[in-house]
């Protein structure tokens, strides 16, 4: 049997947030909460339709940020990263 090697290090999960323009309910919300969910490699969503926000937990092994925002671009909405600030 051989050793189980406990010390292989996985990517470090990172954060974008996404402006999205367009989202009028939350209907719209719920929409891209489920597209963005749905995407390999993405952990966590939380999308807020007062601010026209979208904050992504991702693992960037499995998914790209241009990845992110195409799903979002499916839905026919605009989107674009904006800063996280601490």
């Amino acid at each position: 049997m051989e050793p189980l090697n406990l010390l292989t290090s996985a990517a470090a999960p990172a954060t974008v947030r996404l402006a999205i323009d367009g989202m009028t309910c939350h209907g719209c919300a719920g929409q891209v909460q489920r597209a963005l969910s749905a995407l390999e490699g993405v952990v966590a969503t939380s999308v807020d339709l007062a601010q026209n926000l979208a904050t992504v937990g991702y693992d960037p092994a499995a998914v790209s940020v241009a990845a992110i925002a195409r799903a979002v671009e499916a839905l026919d909405y605009g989107v674009r990263p904006v800063p996280i600030r601490d």
